[in-house]
């Protein structure tokens, strides 16, 4: 007598079969990996962009209340020189209270409640109510994350580790990070006075814009680092990296073919001169154009950069800096998006600024009276 199989039986998988359907579903899945990647890339970058121009919204908001863009910061001349980002009033050698330019807009950010907390008399550091300490500074702004990058958990401390930020500051504070920076300079910062971007030392008009508020950027997206040690992207602090940028672009002393400049001294000093794009003598040629990489001169020169890191290993993640003086300084445009950064210009208008960029180019939109035009090269 034959027995049959039951039905049971007869419709099971064999092994063989079981790991052919596994290996394609494998390849499924590899094959729609890098799509959903993207999309969610596609999304981020969305997020950022209207990030960028919600804070560009509320600056023309301020604009418009105050009839100027906002300061950078309290400003001090010392001596002959301009000193844009002076140092907490608490410590030894400083003056001014680092307070930035996104302090002021916060009401028009809708965080009017961390701007109460501020008080104007005391440094940015050192902030204290009712005899107990308060940390406005350590708020999370909402409006000013970028979701490509990891800011939301990151934090400036003062004097973190023993590094340079120590001596910056002594109280120990934690600054928090967002991703939105201004432009001063398309020089370096301490040039603001002599060639110009949209912030400045004052509130500044938008008519003063003479190359047209279309044709100038005015903020841009900034990367942070995990390090607390690292500055970059400190949404309180009026520093080159935290929430100012400068471009880095000039050419050389003509009295010293050897030596580079970036403006000539007094720089205090207000002067009309046009400013005219230059790329230094030497190579690679320096500018800080959107997520710059290349050679030591494109690397953020900042008042505090980690020094428990080798400036080879920042680099490989994309955000290389080093320890610049304290009164000077620049920094580049930097996100995690393929191939460019964010940047609203005076108008309000938000572009994809690519990394490729015409450097020549990138200058005059930074510069607000070089009077040249948008157009490429020298």
């Amino acid at each position: 007598m034959v027995v049959s199989k039951s039905p049971l039986m007869r419709r099971a998988f064999t092994l063989v079969e079981l790991l052919v359907v596994i290996a394609i579903i494998g390849i499924l899945v590899a094959l729609l990996l890098p799509a959903v990647q993207a999309a969610r890339e596609a999304a981020r970058r969305t997020q950022c962009k209207n990030a960028v121009r919600q804070t560009a919204l509320a600056m023309l908001n301020f604009e418009s209340s105050y009839k100027g863009l906002p300061a950078i910061a309290e400003m001090t001349v010392q001596g002959n020189n301009l000193v844009p980002q002076p140092a907490a009033a608490t410590t030894a050698n400083g003056v001014g209270s680092m307070r930035s330019w996104v302090i002021q807009v916060l009401p028009f950010m809708e965080e009017q409640a961390v701007a109460d907390q501020i008080d104007p008399t005391l440094p940015i550091d050192n902030q204290r109510a009712g005899g107990q300490d308060t940390n406005p500074q350590a708020s999370v702004i909402e409006s000013i994350l970028c979701a490509s990058d990891q800011s939301r958990e990151r934090f400036f401390q003062s004097g973190a580790g023993g590094g340079f930020g120590s001596q910056v500051f002594n109280n120990g504070r934690r600054f928090a990070k967002g991703n939105i920076a201004a432009y001063v300079s398309p020089t370096h910062m301490e040039c603001l006075r002599r060639f110009r971007g949209a912030l400045g030392e004052e509130v500044r008009r938008l008519a003063k814009i003479s190359d047209g508020a279309s044709n100038t950027i005015m903020v841009a997206e900034v990367r942070t680092h995990e390090s607390q040690q690292d500055v970059r992207g400190a949404w309180a602090l009026s520093l080159a990296g935290a929430t100012l940028l400068a471009a880095d672009m000039h050419g050389v002393d003509p009295n010293n073919t050897n030596s580079t400049f970036a403006c000539p001294t007094p720089n205090a000093v207000r002067l009309n001169d046009a400013y005219t794009p230059r790329l230094q003598n030497n190579e690679p040629f320096q500018v800080n154009t959107p997520n710059s990489v290349g050679g030591r001169f494109h690397y953020d020169w900042l008042r505090a950069c980690p020094t428990d890191f080798n400036s080879d290993a920042l680099l490989a993640e994309g955000v290389p800096c080093v320890t610049s003086g304290a009164n000077t300084g620049y920094a580049s445009p930097r996100s995690l998006h393929p191939g460019g950064v964010n940047a609203s210009r005076c108008d309000g208008s938000v572009d994809f600024l690519q990394e490729d960029v015409d450097r020549y180019l990138f200058a005059r939109l930074v510069s607000i009276d070089d009077g040249q035009g948008l157009r490429e090269g020298l």
